[in-house]
C-alpha cells in the first residue's frame, strides 16, 4: 500500500464531517438539534463501515466537537449544559467503533473466504494437471512395457524386422517421453 492510501479514510471522514456541517447549518433554521445530529450520526456510520478504526474515530470525534460547538446550546462553546448531549456523544462515539468493528469482521472474513476459493481453485488445476501428465505418461510407458517386454520374452523367436520394428518403438516412445 502507497503511503498516502492509509491517509485516504481520514481526509474522507474530514470530508464527511464538513459535508455534515454544510448540512447542518442549512438544516437549522427547520429542524430540531436531534435531527442535526443525526445528519451527523449517518456520515459516521458510512465512514465507519468504509474505512478501518481511525477514520471511524476521527469521524466521530469531529462530529461530535462540530456538532457541540455549532449546534449546541451555549453555541460557540465546548460547553454542554444538558447532560442529554454528553449521552449523544457517547452514543455516537460508540456507534463508530461497533459498525467498524462489524465492517472489519466482515472485510476479514471475505478477504479468509477469498483465500479459501484461491485454495481451492489452484488446487483443482494442480489435480487437473497431474491427471493431464499422468495419462500423457501413461499411452507411451505402455508402449515401452509391451514392446520391451516382447523382445524380452520372445526376441530370439521374432524376424530381425520384427525386432527392428519394436526396437524404433521403444525409441520413438522414448523420445516422446
Amino acid at each position: 500500500m502507497r503511503r498516502w492510501q492509509k491517509w485516504v479514510g481520514y481526509g474522507w471522514a474530514l470530508a464527511a464531517t464538513g459535508v455534515a456541517t454544510a448540512a447542518g447549518l442549512a438544516m437549522t433554521s427547520r429542524f430540531d438539534l436531534v435531527n442535526i445530529a443525526m445528519v451527523y450520526l449517518l456520515v459516521v456510520v458510512v465512514i465507519a463501515l468504509r474505512f478501518s478504526y481511525g477514520p471511524a474515530i476521527v469521524v466521530s470525534l469531529t462530529s461530535v466537537a462540530t456538532l457541540d460547538y455549532l449546534f449546541v446550546p451555549p453555541v460557540g462553546h465546548f460547553t454542554v449544559d444538558d447532560a442529554q448531549y454528553l449521552l449523544t456523544f457517547v452514543i455516537v462515539l460508540a456507534v463508530a467503533l461497533l459498525i467498524s468493528h462489524l465492517a472489519e469482521s466482515i472485510r476479514r472474513q471475505a478477504r479468509a473466504q477469498s483465500a479459501l476459493e484461491i485454495n481451492a481453485e489452484t488446487e483443482r488445476i494442480r489435480s487437473t494437471l497431474l491427471a493431464s501428465i499422468s495419462h500423457d505418461l501413461r499411452t507411451p510407458l505402455a508402449i515401452l512395457v509391451g514392446a520391451s517386454s516382447t523382445l524380452a520374452e520372445s526376441g530370439e523367436r521374432l524376424s530381425a524386422d520384427d525386432r527392428h520394428a519394436l526396437a524404433s518403438s521403444l525409441f520413438v516412445q522414448s523420445q516422446e517421453l
